[in-house]
């Protein structure tokens, strides 16, 4: 039996992407192999509501820099040895070197480092790649979810090539089979969208680097020559109030659609015609992955691993931050319907071929078994 740690800030909600990945990792792993643990530095209202498939302990890290940092990593150490852990994962910036020096320090003969999130404004400031780099040392491998971004830790941190693994996000498609025309009529009701509207949507946090701006702007054009165009917003976050405002001001109070988080994805996903993301930075994206396996065509900004996602050619592709690109792949797919059904198709088969669940799982359980095979063992302090 191979008992892995995972260590995370914390799960504020299921739908997030590293979050939701994560979770469904912990509920398919093989239980007759793998003992799952979930370390969180923070708990929340989520983890407090909701029972998880595997022991959770919640750390106590309200900031690294603080001096209760110290008794955290003691809990951890107990726990690691309590539980005679054998992997430790980490996610996350403060996780990842929380994690990796409480791990080393406690003698976890693995440690894993994900790489899930593209770019420099995230994970390689300068103080973070100094502090990556060090972390090198302690580091058995690391696991990246596409390849752009494997290349480009590779490139900034000098991670060795062959430490590094590429797992694309896996995705359970079983729920699909509900996405139903009495099911998209049911939405699209429930919003107001008329069968005639082509209804364009994003399914994305409403953080600054989701771009919803460029959205609200493309929307304001598109509109404007096409007004039996909907567009719709699933997500919620601390960009809400200002792209509000900006709806009002453009006058598209009555034709956008702001859902906030949604528990459930499906009635978004059967009421679409199109999905967006127009994000200023991604690694891959669980909602490009969504709309492909519910037969969507999806239009995406060329950023971080956003093309690879695609398969380069099962969507629409535009430079980065660009309004006249964006609206021109909007109006190619909102005046050809018949594109729209043939991108959707290919996009669903693809997904369905690249991104089944039970194939990351997998990857991850033999990545598991191999590093701890080959692990030299380590005395427990």
């Amino acid at each position: 039996m191979i008992r892995i740690a995972f260590v995370i800030d914390t799960i504020a909600t299921p739908g997030a992407g590293t979050e939701k990945q994560l979770l469904l990792l912990v509920r398919h792993l093989d239980r007759s192999r793998f003992e799952p643990h979930l370390l969180c530095l923070q708990s929340s209202p989520w983890l407090e509501r909701n029972s998880l498939p595997c022991p959770v302990e919640i750390i106590g890290v309200r900031s690294l820099r603080s001096p209760a940092t110290t008794g955290a990593l003691l809990r951890f150490r107990r726990y690691v040895r309590r539980h005679r852990i054998d992997i430790v994962q980490t996610f996350f910036i403060d996780s990842n070197l929380f994690g990796t020096v409480s791990g080393w320090l406690s003698g976890v003969p693995v440690i894993i480092s994900s790489r899930r999130n593209f770019g420099k404004d995230y994970w390689h400031t300068p103080a973070w790649l100094f502090l990556l780099r060090l972390l090198r040392r302690l580091t058995t491998c690391y696991i990246a979810n596409s390849r752009l971004t494997a290349d480009y830790s590779i490139e900034v941190e000098r991670i060795a090539a062959d430490r590094m693994h590429v797992i694309y996000n896996g995705l359970d498609f079983a729920p699909f089979a509900n996405l139903t025309p009495e099911l998209r009529a049911a939405a699209r009701s429930a919003w107001g969208v008329a069968d005639r509207h082509v209804l364009i949507g994003i399914i994305a946090n409403l953080r600054p680097i989701k771009n919803h701006r460029l959205f609200v702007e493309a929307a304001a054009r598109v509109h404007s020559r096409r007004p039996d165009t909907r567009f719709l917003i699933a997500g919620d976050g601390d960009q809400r109030e200002p792209i509000e405002c900006r709806l009002h001001e453009l006058g598209l109070q009555d034709t956008a659609i702001l859902t906030g988080q949604v528990a459930d994805v499906l009635p978004v996903l059967a009421a679409l015609d199109i999905g967006v993301l127009c994000s200023h930075g991604e690694s891959l994206s669980n909602a490009i992955i969504e709309y492909m396996a519910a037969g969507i065509p999806p239009v995406v900004s060329d950023v971080g691993g956003n093309r690879e996602a695609v398969g380069g050619e099962h969507g629409l592709v535009f430079p980065p931050d660009d309004l006249d690109a964006f609206v021109a792949c909007l109006d190619r797919l909102i005046a050809d319907p018949a594109l729209r059904t043939r991108l959707g198709r290919a996009a669903a088969d693809y997904a369905r071929c690249t991104y089944e669940y039970r194939e990351a799982v997998g990857r991850h359980e033999t990545l598991y078994e191999t590093c701890r095979a080959a692990a030299r063992p380590r005395r427990r302090s």
